[in-house]
C-alpha cells in the first residue's frame, strides 16, 4: 500500500523546492519578477479552468440524480 504525502506536507515541501530554485538560479529580483508574475498567471487560470470542470461535472452528477428520483 503506496503511503500518500498529506497535503500541508506537499505543499511546504513544494515551497522549500520552489524557494532553493529561486536561489540556485541566481537571478536578481527584477528579472525573477516577471518571470514568477508569468507563472503566476498560468497556475491563475489552470485554477479558474479546474474550477469551472468542478462545476460542470457536479451539476452533470446533479442533474444525473433528479433524473433517478
Amino acid at each position: 500500500m503506496e503511503i500518500k504525502k498529506p497535503l500541508n506536507i506537499a505543499i511546504e515541501d513544494f515551497k522549500i523546492d520552489i524557494g532553493n530554485l529561486i536561489g540556485e538560479a541566481k537571478l536578481p529580483a527584477y528579472i525573477l519578477e516577471p518571470i514568477i508574475k508569468e507563472l503566476y498567471n498560468e497556475c491563475a487560470l489552470l485554477a479558474r479552468q479546474e474550477l469551472e470542470k468542478a462545476r460542470q461535472e457536479y451539476a452533470t452528477a446533479c442533474e444525473a440524480q433528479a433524473n433517478k428520483e
